[in-house]
């Protein structure tokens, strides 16, 4: 066979997944940070010298009140607001995707607001709007 050939069929299907990791969806403004650490180190030194809201609305100011990160090795969505508790409060689990890493299961258990879906996370919800 021909070595230009065989070259071609090796590296055609390479480019093909390349070309087609592109997504066609819309993100929200952000950088994912480092691979895998992402933004994870830096919330954790904002926490520890009691400077995570500085941090927060720092992050807020440069890229708005929707944005996206990585924390704790999982790409993330940052929300910000009164109309994003509201959404996040009131939306079934066909609008939002929970899924949290296993440390954090670990710390907030797996019966956290964040955990739950179906009724379950609407009636909780509900109990949490009425009180706030």
């Amino acid at each position: 066979m021909n070595p230009l050939f065989t070259i071609f069929m090796v590296l055609f299907p390479i480019f093909l997944l390349i070309k087609g990791r592109k997504s066609s969806k819309k993100l929200p403004p952000g950088s994912l940070g480092i691979p895998i650490i992402g933004h994870s180190l830096q919330l954790l030194k904002a926490m520890r010298t009691n400077t995570a809201e500085k941090w927060l609305l720092e992050r807020i100011q440069k890229y708005g009140s929707i944005s996206m990160l990585t924390l704790f090795g999982k790409p993330t969505v940052f929300i910000y607001g009164k109309e994003a508790n509201k959404f996040v409060f009131t939306s079934d689990s066909s609008t939002i995707s929970y899924s949290q890493t296993k440390s954090l299961k670990m710390i907030l258990g797996d019966r956290c607001i964040a955990e739950l879906c179906g009724q379950d996370h609407k009636r909780i919800g509900d109990a949490l709007l009425s009180f706030l």
